[in-house]
């Protein structure tokens, strides 16, 4: 009786059902050559996509490979014109043109040490068409513009703390032993009378004022 009752137990489905059902043997699949080998080539095609390549274990990144778990952020921002907006945090802090509004040494200088106040490890500053101070042919040519006649308000006074100052130059700087060179012109086409001005017609030359 016992035994009966496992036997029952051991089976609660019969083996071929709707949720289970019966396997063809390989005999009946061959019997329709084209669906036995589509189904072959199907089960073992190769990957189309390459396998990842493998990826260091955490805690054992080599020095060099750092920069995969930790990439650069360089933050750019320019045309402040004397204000002090939030900036976002990064490695790197670019300020592309216009620090001030009319270009004298006073707003450059507050402009500056806005920037250098700054928790970025490097600060890049390229100057923008109303820095006047900033261009020595603008100030040459129009120094009642910027205000800069007297000794101790002038361009070389400026004092730029950790801050680089590109002009038609470049820096290159290192960030977690990765160098990086970066360019800065304040150049830009004539318009209106403003400093860092060319005449795309003339060479590219500094439009005389």
């Amino acid at each position: 009786m016992s035994s009966s009752t496992n036997s029952s137990n051991t089976h609660l489905l019969p083996r071929s059902n709707i949720f289970r059902p019966a396997q063809p043997t390989t005999l009946q699949r061959f019997r329709n050559p084209i669906v036995f080998f589509a189904t072959w080539l199907y089960t073992h095609q190769p990957s189309l996509s390459p396998p990842s390549p493998p990826f260091p274990p955490s805690g054992k990144l080599k020095r060099r490979d750092s920069s995969i778990a930790h990439p650069l952020r360089v933050v750019c921002i320019s045309d402040t014109h004397n204000t002090t907006p939030t900036v976002p945090r990064g490695d790197i802090l670019v300020h592309a043109g216009d620090l001030s509004q009319n270009g004298t040494f006073e707003e450059v200088q507050r402009a500056v040490d806005w920037i250098s106040s700054l928790p970025h490890e490097h600060k890049l500053v390229i100057a923008g068409n109303h820095d006047l101070i900033l261009d020595d042919v603008f100030v040459a040519d129009a120094p009642n513009r910027v205000f800069t006649t007297e000794d101790g308000r002038r361009k070389e006074d400026l004092k730029w703390g950790d801050v680089i100052y590109l002009e038609d130059s470049m820096a290159t700087i290192n960030v977690r032993d990765r160098n990086i060179t970066v360019f800065g012109s304040p150049y830009t086409p004539k318009y209106g009378n403003w400093a860092f001005q060319y005449d795309p017609a003339k060479g590219g030359k500094p439009v005389a004022r």
